[in-house]
């Protein structure tokens, strides 16, 4: 399960282990360390195809992801994540993140 970071035509950076979305830190309060950009320079920027979208796990640091294989072909895309139920305690309906820029 991966998260859905940037759209089409969208420049995608990571700098000092936070995420830019054209040129705008994105805030992911559901992490909980830096992320890395997985043998890629820290500056480098990568452009989101047409068609395609730019997915990270939330465990980002032991993620393959679209920084290790690209972005994803919207084709490829077949579900949506609703709920967690590992660790059994924490089972919960998962809501949509209003998504925000710093």
């Amino acid at each position: 399960v991966k998260r859905i970071i940037a759209l089409p035509g969208e420049h995608v950076a990571i700098r000092n282990g936070a995420v830019y979305i054209n040129g705008q830190r994105l805030i992911e309060p559901y992490l909980s360390e830096p992320t890395l950009w997985r043998g890629m320079t820290l500056d480098h920027e990568y452009v989101v195809e047409p068609g395609h979208v730019f997915v990270m796990g939330d465990n980002r640091n032991n993620s393959s992801d679209s920084r290790v294989f690209g972005a994803v072909p919207l084709s490829s895309i077949v579900g949506k994540a609703w709920v967690t139920y590992w660790p059994p305690d924490e089972v919960q309906v998962l809501t949509t993140p209003a998504y925000a820029f710093q």
